[in-house]
């Protein structure tokens, strides 16, 4: 059997076929749906899934539910149980082969329960309880009543009666197409029968009474006896009378075929619960004394008795005594009880068990042993950048598979049905309260809400400029600094805020920005080198009084015009780790941080060593600009775009194909200009990643002195002829990203049939591996598949080969 962990370091997560998540601890609770009222009692319970139960209550009826308990239907009455008779029965017993399939056992007259007019012992089911029918073929075999059904399988099935006596043995091998009935009492096996267990078709346990006859107030003698079969009820053989006089075994509990536990019912005066525990599969049993004041009870009325495992159990059965001192519990097998009662349970009289998670027991009311549906770690709220991935994560407990459905602000999301939830690409429209419904078979239960907030620490969308703003000297001006630096002549730059785009038309109208939204198509257009002097020339602009630390990723959207024919080649410049007091342009000392350079029409030359269509730019202290290219930078490990950095390598090319402009010619294939870009310039730790519309064009280590500072926007023509009017630079959507801490975390780990399946949040522009190995002590790992990250969440399904060990990791590369 494969089992699981996970482990996290640094940046791989770790995960071994040898733990699933933490153990969930069950408890009892009384069921919600519990039928109304504290009596008569609820004498027996039976489930045949976590959801379809059935409850046989005495001299009020039979019950069914099909949602695990939250709500009980009275399926049968017991007073005029079947029609054309005025009758009454006590139904005592209750036991289902499927979810259609059952039985119910009457406890019959002239027993404690003198209102007790019905003489048909057994009824049978085939629609799940809705309608009922006495089961003829038994009446005539001298049966008085049913205290204990269990039903082994679809085929075998077995009961015992009555309470103080007589005693006859029912067995059905046909699944109750026919049964037979055995006189216990006749043969001198016992004198009444409580309950009985069968580990399979032919080795089985009665438990009951001697064949002393009863005598009501202990007016004559009787005592309790356990009786064992080894083929299938033919005959019986005493293993355990019990010398305490006035008593009988009542109920038996089995959560081994080596290790049971049978409870006595003492109907004199005692100081002591009695129980008897078995551990060579009942050949012998040992009697147990409990003092009553070790419970710190007045009396205890043992009756119901149950066991989840070998170790850990219950005991019930008293009526006035209160809690918690009615309901007793062990964990080491019975050597010492805790009273652990609650309200309404007194009088357990049957306890059963589905599973390890899922018991249920009958008495005043009906109570379920489960894991309670709970939310044990709520959703936390969190403020977050555009742009930016929000992950909510819930923790929660239930039985069985559990159901999540998220919401936004009170809506149902359609398909977010995970224990987790990521909003990638979060904007304003995703600002406001998420919350959770979990459920399980039980019901459903909702989380706490979570606000998400969404805001830019650096954010600039020029949407306040009503009328534009043209800025044609160096200053802070509009919240930025801006700084210029031309090889001669006077200064050349124009800086438009709020620039109408829309009302560009040559060579092609610029529709709105990608990441725009509703409203005018403003932004900022940059110039150089427009006057009547030619000159090599730049202008920079910096946030005014801004530093960014840490890992963060600056964005913007960008249209490069220029005009067919054009003198010159111009290029669009961001940057980042700049002290804002320099003019960054190529030739220019000094210079600092890092910054990459865009060309429009890909008109660079390929060899060039001061410059190319796509430029890396490393700043330097008291020197020029370094150009990096592949001779002088190791890349990676994304590799570049383009090797040359130029507009003609194939990865430029089939980036930036040629493009039919209308009434203009067409774009160079592999230039960039006349068209909007999605620009990022990506720092996480020392790695710097410059991509274009979610496609890396460059990544590599830092290899400058600059680990912090402000970013970089800016225009160059670094050719001195005088630039044509239609090249320019639009800039719309500005903002600054800080991007969250780099982390693995598994999201669902599980097993789905024979693979192991889990996700995990992506790094963008970040190669992952996923590995196996079967030895920890000394690995090999072997690559199941590798992926670049996008930022989302990926799911990943590893087939597990049946293998029995087996460790897996996640490794950011």
């Amino acid at each position: 059997m494969s089992r699981f962990h996970a482990v996290q370091s640094g940046l791989a997560v770790w995960l071994a076929l040898a733990g699933a998540a933490a153990a969930q601890t069950p408890g009892w609770a009384q069921l919600p749906g519990s039928p109304a009222g504290t009596s008569p009692r609820n004498d027996d319970i039976h489930f045949v899934s976590y959801t379809h139960g059935w409850a046989a209550r005495a001299t009020d009826g039979l019950y069914r539910t099909t949602n695990s308990g939250a709500t009980f239907q009275k399926v049968l009455a017991a007073s005029i149980p079947y029609p054309g008779t005025n009758l009454v029965a006590h139904f005592r017993s209750i036991g289902f082969a499927s979810a259609t399939r059952g039985w119910a056992g009457n406890l019959g007259p002239g027993s404690y329960d003198a209102a007790v007019t019905d003489t048909n012992i057994l009824y049978e089911t085939f629609d799940g309880g809705l309608t009922w029918s006495r089961v003829e073929a038994i009446q005539s075999s001298g049966i008085a009543g049913l205290c204990a059904l269990q039903v082994l399988d679809a085929q075998h099935i077995f009961g015992g009666g009555r309470v103080r006596g007589p005693a006859h043995f029912l067995k059905s091998t046909d699944g109750g197409a026919s049964w037979s009935v055995t006189d216990l009492t006749a043969v001198g096996v016992l004198g009444g029968i409580m309950d009985v267990h069968f580990h399979d078709p032919l080795n089985g346990f009665l438990i009951g009474m001697s064949t002393n006859t009863y005598a009501v107030n202990c007016a004559s003698p009787y005592f309790g006896r356990i009786v064992r079969t080894t083929d299938g009820g033919a005959t019986w053989q005493p293993v355990a009378d019990t010398p305490v006089s006035c008593s009988y075994f009542w109920k038996l509990a089995w959560p081994s075929t080596s290790v049971g536990y049978a409870t006595l019912q003492q109907n004199a005066a005692h100081n002591t619960v009695i129980f008897y525990k078995t551990t060579d599969g009942g050949a012998t049993w040992a009697s147990n004394g409990i003092p009553l004041a070790a419970i710190g009870a007045p009396s205890f009325f043992l009756q119901g008795i149950g066991f989840v495992n070998e170790l850990e159990g219950w005991m019930g059965g008293s009526s006035s005594v209160a809690a918690p001192l009615n309901f007793i519990r062990t964990t080491n097998g019975g050597v010492t009880w805790q009273a652990v009662g609650y309200d309404n349970t007194q009088s357990i009289n049957k306890i059963r068990f589905l599973d390890d998670g899922f018991g249920y027991a009958s008495g005043r009311k009906l109570h379920v042993y489960r894991v309670p549906l709970a939310i044990t770690a709520q959703p936390a709220g969190q403020s977050l950048l555009p742009g930016a991935t929000a992950q909510f994560a819930v923790t929660a407990q239930g039985l069985g598979t559990l159901g999540y459905q998220w919401r936004f602000n009170g809506a149902a999301l359609p398909g977010r049905t995970n224990s987790w939830l990521a909003i990638t690409n979060a904007q304003p429209a995703n600002v406001g309260g998420y919350d959770v419904v979990v459920s399980d078979v039980s019901g459903a239960v909702t989380s706490s809400v979570a606000s998400l907030t969404v805001a830019w620490p650096l954010q600039e969308d020029f949407q306040a400029y009503t009328n534009p703003v043209v800025v044609t000297t160096p200053g802070v001006t509009n919240g930025w600094r801006i700084v210029f630096d031309a090889a001669s002549g006077p200064v050349d730059f124009a800086a438009t805020f709020g620039f109408d785009y829309a009302t560009v038309t040559n060579p092609a109208p610029i529709p709105p920005a990608p990441n725009s939204t509703a409203g005018p198509s403003r932004g900022l257009r940059l110039t150089v080198n427009k006057d009547g002097t030619a000159a090599i020339a730049a202008v920079n602009l910096y946030p005014a009084n801004a530093v960014f630390n840490g890992d963060f990723a600056l964005k913007c959207d960008l249209w490069l015009n220029w005009g067919s024919g054009s003198v010159g080649t111009e290029h669009a410049l961001f940057g980042i780790l700049h002290s804002g007091a320099l003019t960054n342009r190529p030739g220019v000392s000094p210079s600092d941080g890092v910054f990459f350079a865009l060309s429009a029409d890909g008109g660079v030359s390929a060899i060039s060593t001061t410059l190319r269509d796509y430029a890396v730019f490393q700043g330097r202290p008291g020197q020029t600009p370094l150009l990096l290219t592949t001779n002088n930078t190791a890349f990676g490990p994304l590799p570049p775009l383009g090797p040359q950095f130029d507009g003609s390598d194939a990865g430029m090319t089939n980036r930036f194909p040629p493009r039919v402009i209308a009434g203009w010619g067409t774009t160079p294939a592999g230039s960039a200009g006349l068209q909007w870009l999605r620009v990022e310039v990506r720092r996480r730790g020392q790695r710097l990643t410059w991509a274009l519309n979610d496609t890396p064009v460059a990544q590599f280590n830092n290899p400058s002195s600059f680990t912090n500072g402000t970013v970089m926007i800016g225009y160059l023509d670094q050719f001195s002829s005088i630039g044509d009017s239609r090249s320019f630079a639009v800039v719309d959507n500005l903002r600054v990203e800080p991007l969250p801490p780099l982390e693995l975390t598994l999201l669902s780990p599980r097993r789905e049939g024979d693979d192991f399946v889990f996700a995990f949040l992506t790094e963008p522009f970040t190669p992952h591996a996923v590995e196996w190995t079967t030895n920890l002590a000394a690995p090999v790992w072997n690559v199941w598949t590798n992926l670049i990250g996008t930022g989302a969440v990926e799911p990943v399904a590893v087939p597990l080969d049946g293998a029995d060990e087996r460790y897996l990791r996640v490794r950011r590369l």
